[in-house]
């Protein structure tokens, strides 16, 4: 595993570098878990096992453990995967045929709806091994699963990326708009 250190921290997981094992471990168990949840599902829907859907559920895993792997325990490393698994089977077919997005490899779907339900499960499963910083500034002691109002802070966070985005796709399709407009009097 490739790790890169910034003051004694992982800079990719947040984890601290004793982590590493766990980290692999939990990142295995979650792409292993939403592969096979992905190849269950389609031999259900499809009498058959479907190589690209079970691929994409894995890498939505994958996606998943980014957000999750140095903070949870193994056990909830595979719940956590199986539901990302479902979560992009499902999502593959909605976003092609309900949205009409033009997304032939699933990338959209892997990427979009992993990565939120990652960064999701965070606020639901995380463990912090040490006191974390709460917007007042104020270090607070951590306890449990989903401890320091860490759920909230994943959900503002999704919905002001969500507000952002959709934001971007609103504006005038002339191209960029400047922010300020300058007249020149002419």
């Amino acid at each position: 595993m490739v790790r890169t250190q910034f003051g004694g921290r992982d800079s990719f997981t947040g984890g601290a570098p004793a982590q590493s094992v766990l980290i692999a471990i939990n990142t295995l168990l979650q792409a292993a878990a939403a592969c096979l949840t992905a190849a269950v599902i389609t031999a259900i829907r499809f009498g058959k096992p479907d190589a690209s859907l079970s691929a994409n559920g894995w890498i939505g895993g994958l996606v998943a453990s980014s957000a999750t792997c140095a903070f949870i325990v193994p056990a909830e490393a595979i719940v956590i995967g199986s539901i990302a698994g479902a979560l992009v089977t499902f999502s593959v077919e909605w976003f092609e045929l309900k949205l009409e997005v033009d997304d032939p490899a699933g990338a959209v779907s892997v990427h979009a709806i992993g990565g939120l339900w990652g960064i999701l499960a965070v606020g639901i499963f995380a463990r912090f091994h040490s006191p974390v910083l709460n917007v007042a500034g104020a270090f607070v002691p951590v306890t449990g699963a989903g401890a320091a109002g860490q759920w909230l802070a994943q959900v503002v966070g999704i919905a002001n990326t969500a507000r952002l985005r959709i934001a971007a796709h609103l504006r005038p399709e002339s191209g960029p708009q400047p922010y300020l407009s300058v007249s020149r009097g002419d």
